[in-house]
């Protein structure tokens, strides 16, 4: 069969599924050639994102010179199989969607997503047209002898329907192993350098306070004081998922507290042992101490303890989320008719969360933004917290709080 007629009966069997395949139609499939064809369905075709996507593709085998429609279809199809497979989020479900598109020597992975916009996939224009020959390989494939309307319409009913979450895979050979083709695709488009593309409920937006502009604008203190930490909140800003920004803002924390100490040993330095001592000590600084923690947010202990408090109380499943990571194994409970409780454990959180992230042991939770999503209540608290520390952090360093700013330049040694 020719590549040609291989496309005007794709075309046919598309336009009985949308159940505009009449008289008309009929006539252009039996009589015209295959560009007017494309041009009789299109105008027929239901407004739809997919359908025109696809009708653009047949019509890119009429387009594109290096082809000859006269060929058969044999000197153009490379693929062996096609598959469309839905991707779900359960917790059971071992491949979670992963939004990223491939075409490789070992077949294709194609979301319907990206059939309907391939404009936000941020890959190179040399990666959409090995996309675009495989799916005018599935067209053909779809429009063969050996496919019927029963088939077609199966899968293209998957297809049409703009399923979320569902993938045309296409094999390019007899080994159909959705898991090994989807698993070594993936690696693949991340070798290439690219980026899948996150759910919108991953990613986190900074909300402006007019309040602390407005402060610094009128402040005569001198900034310059406080320069390393703009870098690491120019380096939030550039991060947009939650996780990594989150580190960011734990960076801000980390700062702020070895300032606290620097801050303290310049007070004492008159008294040259204890200040020798005290410069010994923080060569020792832990990465988590929370009497640091309760220096540098000793102002907002009763604010954080009671929005923590007030997080817990009203909402049973967190609570337990909450417990269970710092608590595992265990069979403690945070007392929420206490706000001294709360806010330690809520400082705890702050510092067991950095270590969710960034650690992936055996024995604890290791957070990716492929699986945070399975913990809704814990992404909200995430945010809800970033929103919280925002505003904290930023605002000891616009109001110069007393326990990190330095009273001079210089540390005097003698």
């Amino acid at each position: 069969m020719s590549i040609e007629q291989c496309a005007k009966d794709f075309l046919k069997r598309l336009a009985v599924k949308l159940e505009v395949f009449d008289a008309d139609l009929e006539l252009s499939y039996e009589t015209d050639i295959l560009s007017v064809l494309i041009n009789n369905v299109r105008t027929k075709a239901p407004a739809n994102n997919v359908v025109t996507s696809i009708i653009n593709s047949v019509e890119g085998l009429t387009l594109d010179v290096s082809i000859n429609l006269n060929d058969n279809i044999s000197t153009y199809i490379s693929l062996n199989s096609v598959e469309i497979s839905y991707l779900s989020k359960k917790k059971e479900t071992k491949f979670r969607i992963r939004n990223f598109v491939l075409s490789s020597p070992i077949g294709a992975i194609i979301p319907i997503k990206y059939i309907e916009n391939d404009s936000i996939y941020k890959i190179p224009q040399i990666e959409k047209d090995s996309i675009e020959r495989k799916l005018r390989e599935v067209i053909l494939y779809y429009g063969s002898s050996t496919i019927t309307q029963e088939e077609f319409s199966v899968f293209f009913r998957k297809v049409l329907s703009g399923a979320k979450n569902t993938v045309i895979a296409v094999f390019n050979s007899t080994n159909k192993d959705f898991v090994k083709l989807y698993s070594k695709s993936y690696f693949l488009y991340l070798l290439k350098g690219y980026k899948t593309l996150f759910p919108s409920d991953v990613i986190h937006d900074y909300r402006m306070d007019l309040s602390l502009i407005s402060s610094v604008n009128s402040s005569t203190n001198d900034f310059t004081q406080f320069f390393e930490v703009y870098d690491v909140i120019d380096e939030y800003h550039h991060a947009n998922d939650i996780l990594v920004k989150y580190l960011k803002l734990y960076q801000v924390i980390e700062y702020l507290i070895t300032r606290t100490l620097l801050v303290k040993i310049q007070v004492n330095s008159s008294n040259q042992n204890l200040f020798l001592r005290e410069m010994t000590s923080l060569a020792k600084y832990d990465d988590f101490d929370k009497s640091n923690f309760k220096t540098v947010f000793k102002t907002n202990e009763t604010d954080l303890g009671n929005w923590f408090k007030g997080k817990l109380s009203s909402n049973a499943t967190l609570k337990s989320t909450v417990e269970d990571m710092l608590y595992p194994n265990e069979s403690k409970t945070i007392d929420t008719n206490n706000i001294n409780a709360s806010y330690n454990a809520l400082l705890t959180l702050i510092y067991k969360l950095r270590n969710t992230v960034v650690h992936n042991k055996e024995s604890e939770i290791h957070l990716t933004i492929h699986n945070i999503k399975l913990r809704p209540e814990l992404l909200k608290l995430i945010k809800d917290l970033m929103l919280k520390l925002e505003l904290i952090l930023f605002k000891k360093v616009v109001d110069f709080e007393e326990v990190i700013t330095y009273k001079n330049k210089n540390l005097a040694l003698y």
